[in-house]
């Protein structure tokens, strides 16, 4: 490895040793019995293996894996955004009101990260932790910038409320039926506007 190594960390319980290089470039090694060996991951290495039977039980689980019947991951993250998304908004218009800004804040994060779960899918990319939410479109990553709050005051985060809300809804409305919304944009929209009028 050419690299310095620039951080190191071993946790025992996770069976996993974590290294970052001085050029960021990060090292997980994970270790365990051979006798559980499986793959959770599409991208993975056996770089020592003493019983000669770890690449074989990795590979097998990764096409087991693979095989399984699954609702394919578009409709699962729809139906899980149209489920959830407007109960974490409606919940961010009462702390707001409520001047409770730093439960509004989390109640966004978690209608963002639902969203984010849908153009993920749509766009075919890894967001478990946001891995690779940057490299989605330059205007999805517009229109995403917007849901952040600047600050932790009324105005910012009803800002941020209204463009997460106007978001949530223009993603799963182009779905149409397939994404099965519960709770609709109107009514989202009337539990903010009686909020704020309170």
């Amino acid at each position: 490895m050419s690299e310095k190594k620039k951080y190191s960390k071993q946790i025992p319980q996770r069976r996993l040793q974590v290294y970052l290089t001085d050029n960021y470039l990060e090292i997980d090694i994970g270790y365990g019995a051979y006798t559980g060996a499986a793959a959770s991951q599409k991208h993975w290495k056996v770089l020592f293996d003493k019983s000669g039977t770890v690449e074989q039980a990795m590979r097998e689980s990764w096409e087991k894996r693979e095989m399984a019947p699954k609702t394919p991951e578009i409709e699962q993250k729809l139906v899980e955004c149209a489920d959830l998304a407007w109960h974490y908004l409606m919940h961010a218009a009462a702390a707001i009101k409520r001047k409770c800004y730093w439960r509004a804040v989390t109640e966004l994060d978690y209608a963002r990260g639902l969203l984010i779960g849908v153009l993920g899918s749509r766009y075919s990319l890894e967001t478990s932790r946001f891995r690779e939410v940057d490299q989605l479109p330059e205007t999805e990553l517009a229109v995403l910038a917007k849901t952040l709050p600047s600050s932790l005051t009324p105005d910012a985060l009803w800002r941020s409320l209204t463009a997460l809300t106007d978001a949530v809804y223009t993603e799963l409305e182009r779905y149409g039926e397939q994404a099965r919304i519960t709770v609709n944009r109107q009514q989202v929209n009337e539990y903010i506007k009686a909020c704020r009028g309170l």
